[in-house]
């Protein structure tokens, strides 16, 4: 009983989708891409001039509390918390981000987010003009791109609360190790 369990654990675990691509989301989307990434995938679906991009889906947040098991550690940080006493809301709030930005971000998960930007850095009209080989594109080899790393709430704007301005936002962000960390503090 418990090998068919974990089985289907595994299961589970391969049906998360940790990256989405903007032409895979619309405005509809928000409970996987938020409402910035849905918003975003909506104009670049409807050809406003938008950089192709992707989003780090909300079940992929999910997988990372539960694979790092900082769900019931932020439980406890939160267990008994007076949200009308401002000073400890701010302490608490520092504490769960310090546990999220320094905990180790699961493989699976950080391997699919850099493939995505790994992508987005493929310069493939360059490629394509390069009939040479695999020695003549290595001596083309370029820099990482910059990307905006944004947060997006799932429940962000809703009739009767806003969020605006609560969310992060890292403009110029280069480079794997960089990517991974702003992801990890959005």
């Amino acid at each position: 009983m418990e090998k068919e369990v974990e089985e289907d654990k595994k299961e589970k675990e391969k049906e998360i989708e940790f990256v989405k691509w903007f032409p895979e989301l619309n405005n509809k989307d928000v409970a996987i891409a938020g409402g910035k990434g849905a918003s975003l995938a909506e104009m670049y679906n409807a050809k406003f001039p938008i950089p192709p991009g992707f989003v780090v889906t909300a079940q992929a947040y999910s997988y990372f509390l539960e694979k790092s098991m900082l769900g019931e550690k932020i439980d406890r940080i939160l267990r008994n918390l007076d949200v009308e006493k401002t000073q400890e809301l701010d302490e608490k709030s520092k504490e769960i981000r310090d546990l999220i930005s320094s905990a180790q971000m699961p493989k699976d998960m950080e391997e699919e987010i850099l493939e995505a930007y790994d992508i987005l850095d493929v310069d493939k009209p360059k490629i394509e003009e390069t009939r040479k080989g695999a020695a003549e594109i290595l001596k083309m080899s370029h820099e990482s791109v910059f990307v905006a790393v944004r947060s997006s709430a799932t429940t962000e704007d809703l009739a009767d609360a806003s969020f605006a301005g609560q969310q992060e936002t890292f403009l110029n962000v280069k480079g794997e190790k960089q990517l991974i960390e702003k992801a990890k503090e959005c």
